[in-house]
C-alpha cells in the first residue's frame, strides 16, 4: 500500500510504501497523530524506517490496499 504524507510549509510530499491492510495503517497513524509532540515511526517494504514529527505533518493519504499484478498482461 502506498502511503503519501504532505509536511507544512513545504510543496513535496513523502511517499513510502508499506504491508498492511488501510484500517490497520489509518489506525496506527491516527493513534500517533492524536499525540500533539509525537512522532510517526513507520517502515517501508525495503526496511528503510521513517521517524516524523507529528507537529510537521499536514495531511496522509492512504491508497487502496490491493497487490499489483505481476507480469505481461498483452501478450
Amino acid at each position: 500500500m502506498e502511503i503519501k504524507i504532505g509536511f507544512v510549509d513545504s510543496p513535496r510530499e513523502l511517499s513510502i510504501t508499506m504491508e498492511g491492510s488501510q484500517e490497520d495503517l489509518a489506525g496506527r497513524i491516527h493513534d500517533a497523530l492524536s499525540q500533539t509532540q509525537g512522532t510517526l515511526d513507520l517502515q517501508d517494504t525495503k526496511g528503510h524506517r521513517f521517524i516524523i514529527r507529528n507537529e510537521r505533518i499536514a495531511y496522509v493519504e492512504l491508497g487502496k490496499g490491493q497487490a499489483r499484478p505481476v507480469g505481461f498482461a498483452g501478450i
